[in-house]
Formats: structure tokens, sequence, C-alpha cells
């Protein structure tokens, strides 16, 4: 079924002692998700015939494409940390990126709307997000964006890397989306 759009990037820090997740937070505005699996490509001949073939996901990765890489939203996800700095007595956040930031285990998970009017939940158990290289741009004479990108490693759990749910309408979606981070939609409102 062909999308026609798609919101809601949602995650939340997966404390994997315990497989539960914080509450679920906005990470931006959605413009562009793309996903590429790693799989198996193994394949068992014998006399002259394929008998068995493997071609189970092991991994992979995602590319997510938002409005705004804000590094107060981004710096945890990414395992790096945010400081306050005081110029001419104003407060401001600097984000400091290190060598050895290791990015934290998230849960992901985003509603794409269906041709024919379903929603579609898609949920990533565990990813691991890095920010994807940065660009910028002289402005010219017509507007341009330039868009952020960040990427994540999919890592199985229990063999699960990915679930999907469709329903009826964007408000059970949203909800369904919550219940995958094991919440209620009003836990995080």
């Amino acid at each position: 079924m062909a999308s026609t759009g798609l919101s809601t990037f949602l995650h939340s820090e997966l404390d994997e002692e315990t497989g539960s997740y914080k509450t679920p937070a906005k990470m931006a505005g959605a413009i562009d998700f793309k996903e590429a699996l790693d799989r198996n490509d193994a394949k068992l001949y014998a006399d002259n015939q394929l008998q068995d073939s493997d071609t189970s996901v092991t991994g992979g990765k995602i590319t997510l494409t938002v409005d705004d890489d804000d590094d107060v939203i981004f710096a945890p996800i990414l395992g790096e940390f945010v400081e306050k700095i005081t110029v001419d007595e104003k407060q401001y956040d600097k984000v400091v990126s290190k060598t050895n930031d290791e990015p934290k285990s998230q849960g992901f998970g985003f509603i794409t709307k269906k041709n024919g009017g379903k929603y579609r939940v898609t949920f990533y158990p565990k990813v691991k997000f890095t920010r994807g290289d940065e660009e910028a741009k002289t402005a010219e004479d017509k507007t341009e964006y330039t868009k952020p990108t960040v990427e994540g490693t999919l890592y199985p759990v229990n063999d699960v890397y990915k679930e999907k749910v469709t329903v009826d309408s964007v408000e059970e979606a949203k909800k369904v989306l919550y219940s995958l981070f094991g919440k209620t939609q009003n836990d995080s409102e």
C-alpha cells in the first residue's frame, strides 16, 4: 500500500537491563525516512538444485531527515553532553561532542499515512543514532533549505528488529505508537 504522509518521530531511551523505556518524546519534525536492512545471503545447493537459503535480517540502518536537529534534544541521544556557558550575563547551552561519545540505545517509532485512509505505526525496539554530516550553504537569490539528517543502527531485541501495526485513524495510531513504548499517550502530554 502506498504512503502519502509521514509524521510523529518519537524516541525514548531504552533501559537495557529492564527492557523498559522512559517517557517517549518528539525527536523532530519528520521530513523523510529510509530503511536499509542488512540480510544474510546464503544459499545451499545440492544435486544441482537450490535446497535451502537464508535471507534473514541481521540488522540495518535507518536515515531520518528532520526539520530541526535541536542540539538539546539530540545531544543526549548521541551521547554528547550539554553544559551552560555565560556570556555578558546571559546563559547559553553549549553542546560538547567528543571522539568517544557513546550513543544511548533508543526505541524509535513513527506514523505513515497509507493510501486508502489507513495509518501504519512502525516501531524499532533498539536503535543507536549518530549525527549525519553537517552542511551549510550561503543564502542565494532563491530560498533553499538544508535539511539535517540523523542515522541509526538497528539492533534486534530477542530477534525482533521492527514492529508494525495498521489502524484506521491518526488518533488510534498515536495511541498504538505510545503503547509500543509501554506507555499511554497521556504519559507524555
